[in-house]
């Protein structure tokens, strides 16, 4: 059944407050965060958890969070800290909602532009849709940047130790063209996986798996979209990394996977994580478990 949000939003779309936790922030009435918190409990609480967990290790650590969008998973990284965040997003109508929203979040740099596998120009473009901004081929050519170039014009995030990424697809390509930030900083690396999307744009999107592991990434904790954690393995392990891996091909985009991927120079955080995910859904879903022996 649509509700009368959605139906209101079809003719007027104001911007209203969402509260993310204990954090409120400005969203469009059409734009789906409400109805996924609402939908999913667990909905982006694990990037909190995932900040926080980074915290306790790394006291003074910064974030880069690529596909930014209006500021939501800021908003959920402030339930836990105030690290200082370089957002980044491509998209006019949602970097206005961004500028408005890092007013309150704090500590927050602003940057627009597209980010891609490397500097110079493209044919593409942002689509909007359902909340989100996807890259899409176009006629018209546009000013793409990688990573390790935006990083020159923003110094201070240079070692940031969390790396968000949400584009839709174009995940593997900005990866890639962060190999040399990921060799200098070995961030703890967040992005969604979702292999339908990510063929579209880059044919050989788990080829990333091969650079992380080049690049001394040992961890990956494996999610599915709406928050809820699955596992944490060694991908070192091929065999077991594509058995997961391979859960979510062929969903042709109907559910997805976020990642998690660490640098074997956090093995410690890559525990904690783990024993904390655990914990949390313990409790969450009120069962009793014990670690087979």
């Amino acid at each position: 059944m649509i509700s009368i949000r959605k139906i209101i939003a079809r003719f007027y779309d104001p911007l209203v407050n969402i509260h993310v936790g204990n954090v409120i922030i400005k969203s469009p009435l059409s734009h789906p965060l409400f109805h996924a918190m609402r939908g999913f409990k667990q909905f982006g609480f694990n990037t909190t958890r995932l900040a926080e967990t980074i915290g306790q290790k790394y006291k003074d650590f910064n974030i880069i969070d690529i596909g930014a969008n209006i500021g939501d998973t800021v908003a959920f990284f402030r339930n836990s800290v105030q690290a200082e965040v370089l957002c980044i997003e491509g998209d006019d109508f949602y970097f206005k909602i961004l500028e408005e929203n890092s007013k309150t979040l704090k500590g927050v740099s602003l940057f627009k532009g597209i980010v891609g596998s490397s500097s110079g120009t493209g044919n593409v473009q942002i689509k909007r849709e359902r909340g989100t901004g996807y890259i899409e081929p176009s006629a018209t050519p546009v000013k793409q940047m990688s990573l390790d170039d935006i990083l020159q014009a923003n110094p201070a995030f240079a070692n940031a130790k969390l790396f968000k990424i949400d584009t839709d697809g174009y995940d593997s390509l900005i990866i890639k063209g962060a190999a040399n930030y990921l060799q200098r900083a070995k961030p703890v690396v967040f992005f969604e996986y979702d292999p339908f999307l990510l063929e579209k744009n880059d044919q050989q999107y788990n080829a990333i798996f091969d650079l992380f592991r080049a690049n001394g990434y040992r961890y990956a904790l494996i999610y599915m979209s709406y928050g809820d954690f699955i596992a944490g393995i060694d991908i070192a392990d091929e065999a077991l990394l594509q058995h997961m891996l391979h859960y979510f091909a062929g969903r042709r985009g109907a559910f997805y996977g976020d990642l998690c991927v660490i640098h074997e120079s956090d093995k410690d955080i890559f525990t904690a994580l783990c024993d904390k995910e655990i914990a949390h859904f313990k409790k969450y879903r009120n069962y009793n478990w014990s670690p087979v022996k």
